[in-house]
């Protein structure tokens, strides 16, 4: 009886997975989403007798709190073979070697390419090139393997240049390469970190993974946004604390996923580079391994542990970064223990606006005044009034018309750049050159240049195209405490980071990763590899460096910058020194 019960209750539970995995694929807004989503919850209650039970965690999941239930595959972004911690260095370096041999394919082909484009070879009635055709191309220095090749490929040179950098599109993408390593024990560190170094002088991510205790692969798994229980103090930690439990009683074997820490901490108006906002991430991740049943995690939450609060199974809870349709399902606008990456909603929208996690730590910890500058300054700015320098009284007096300028702020708020905000087509021929006096025509998408015209110096033209783009430094003194509170990934230190994840380590059923932050180049790269892989090390962490520009030493670029110019002197002209030419006195006479 017994077994047959399990079995029942593994095909509920495998319906659940089928549905919820349904869900995270479709697009928001597709016309089969309500139909999915309640054949999610159906199969949800169908593996519990608690009401209370189903209706918590159904809430949760269309709230968009937390993910519907999908495999840990699904919900997470990377999956990693296990390797020998002493194989790890060479994987590293074996990885660079192979980022550095990508990176030369692709500029091989793209100088390729530009070759065959040079080509225009005449052709006889047969197709076949002409004989003086092919003399003028090699004289021209034309390689004649090069141009068998081209000739032979169908559609000619330029078509076999468009294949060639199509090639070289994909050979550019840097990939991610993934590692899990059971223990920092028996690896070597110095070659550690020459590995490393070697790495971010491509374009290649890496992640290094510690194993822990979380869930297999197929087994289910849900990512929670706590960021979205930041805001209502200790009753937001109680629903937070339900949710959990009810997802972890329902699906006893599952891993919870969290995710939005960071964003909780800025949503609570606290700085993530400081005691405060640590001991804040330390709460939350106490809250969901108690919940969920994590030994000892009641007692690490002492006085905030309420005695009756709800716990449900013995779960798993880890910090990994969710995939991209476990993101987009409960937008966390940070993931891991990383900083928030950005302080303004997705690229794509429409109409600019801050992030969730940004407004409510401007309510928590601004004033009104406080609150509005930082608006412009991460959104940019959308009427003249709100730019130095442009302001409309100073345009209408170098002749610009209140119509004009009228329709340069709806171009403004309507997402127009400086440049185009100010073009022919906005500002009106007739006002160009009736009240300006100057050609319309010049003026087709130079905005800027009209500006110039107008006396608008070259420095308030680019402090207005910053005013207008927004993304700039979040407040105007960086000694201001919203600063900290408001700082992006890219200004927040690498102690800031450890710290975080020494607060929420013991909560977690698997080591969180630390992303290095790397610095502008040279011998602050070096340093913050070896401090983060110290960290990572002495604290059992995972590892991880993003693809960027490649971190070539400034030393270097000096002497690539000194060979290309020389390079282009005429071999003559460096090694004969220069010819003497007397001075010539004031006033004389040359003929």
């Amino acid at each position: 009886m017994a077994e047959t019960r399990s079995r029942s209750q593994g095909k509920l539970a495998a319906r659940a997975l089928d549905t919820g995995a349904m869900l995270l694929r479709l697009e928001e807004g597709d016309a089969a989403a309500a139909k999915a989503l309640n054949a999610h919850f159906a199969a949800i209650r169908a593996l519990t007798s608690s009401t209370e039970l189903a209706d918590a965690l159904c809430d949760a999941i269309r709230a968009r709190k937390v993910t519907p239930a999908a495999t840990l595959a699904m919900t997470t972004a990377a999956t990693a073979n296990l390797t020998a911690p002493s194989a790890l260095a060479a994987a590293l370096s074996d990885a660079a070697s192979l980022a550095s041999a990508r990176a030369v394919t692709t500029q091989a082909f793209v100088a390729v390419a530009d070759a065959l484009e040079t080509l225009t070879i005449d052709t006889d009635e047969h197709g076949r090139p002409t004989t003086a055709a092919l003399i003028d191309a090699f004289r021209a220095g034309a390689d004649p393997d090069l141009v068998e090749i081209a000739l032979s490929t169908p559609g000619g040179p330029r078509a076999a240049a468009l294949t060639l950098r199509r090639q070289a599109a994909v050979a550019r993408e840097p990939g991610r390469h993934v590692w899990n390593i059971a223990t920092w024990d028996g690896a070597s560190v110095p070659d550690l970190a020459a590995a490393l170094e070697r790495i971010v002088r491509t374009r290649l991510s890496v992640e290094v993974h510690v194993a822990g205790a979380a869930g297999p692969a197929e087994a289910p798994a849900f990512a929670v946004n706590l960021a979205r229980y930041a805001l209502g103090g200790a009753a937001d930690l109680d629903v937070l604390a339900a949710d959990v439990a009810a997802a972890t009683t329902i699906f006893p074997d599952c891993t919870v996923v969290v995710a939005g820490l960071a964003a909780a901490v800025m949503s609570r108006g606290l700085a993530y580079d400081s005691v405060e906002g640590a001991k804040f991430a330390g709460t939350l991740a106490a809250v969901v391994a108690h919940a969920a049943g994590v030994a000892n995690a009641y007692v690490e939450l002492a006085a905030f542990a309420a005695a009756d609060r709800p716990v449900g199974a013995a779960a798993s809870v880890i910090a990994a970064r969710p995939s991209p349709a476990a993101l987009r399902w409960i937008a966390a606008e940070s993931s891991e223990v990383d900083p928030v990456e950005l302080l303004h909603a997705a690229e794509d929208e429409e109409t600019p606006r801050l992030a969730r996690c940004v407004s409510a730590a401007l309510d928590a910890a601004a004033s009104s005044s406080d609150a509005q500058d930082v608006r412009l300054r991460i959104l940019g700015a959308r009427t003249l009034d709100q730019i130095d320098g442009l302001e409309r009284s100073r345009l209408e007096s170098r002749g610009l018309t209140t119509e004009a300028l009228d329709r340069v702020e709806q171009g403004l708020r309507e997402g127009l750049s400086l440049s185009a905000a100010f073009s022919r087509w906005v500002v009106g021929d007739d006002v160009i050159r009736q009240r300006l006096g100057l050609s319309p025509e010049a003026f087709e998408s130079d905005g800027e240049g009209l500006l110039r015209a107008l006396g608008i110096s070259p420095k308030e033209i680019d402090e207005a195209r910053i005013a207008v783009q927004g993304r700039r430094r979040p407040v105007s003194s960086p000694k201001s405490p919203l600063a900290g509170i408001l700082a992006r990934a890219d200004s927040v230190s690498g102690e800031a980071r450890v710290r975080i994840a020494n607060a929420v380590n013991r909560f977690l059923n698997q080591p969180p990763v630390l992303t290095v932050a790397l610095g502008e180049g040279g011998e602050l790269v070096r340093n913050s590899l070896a401090q983060s892989l110290k960290a990572a090390v002495e604290g059992g962490f995972g590892l991880r460096i993003e693809a960027g520009m490649p971190g070539v030493d400034n030393e270097l670029k000096a002497r690539i910058s000194d060979a290309r110019r020389r390079a282009r002197v005429p071999l003559a002209a460096e090694t004969q020194p220069p010819s003497f030419v007397p001075p010539v006195a004031p006033g004389a006479y040359v003929a």
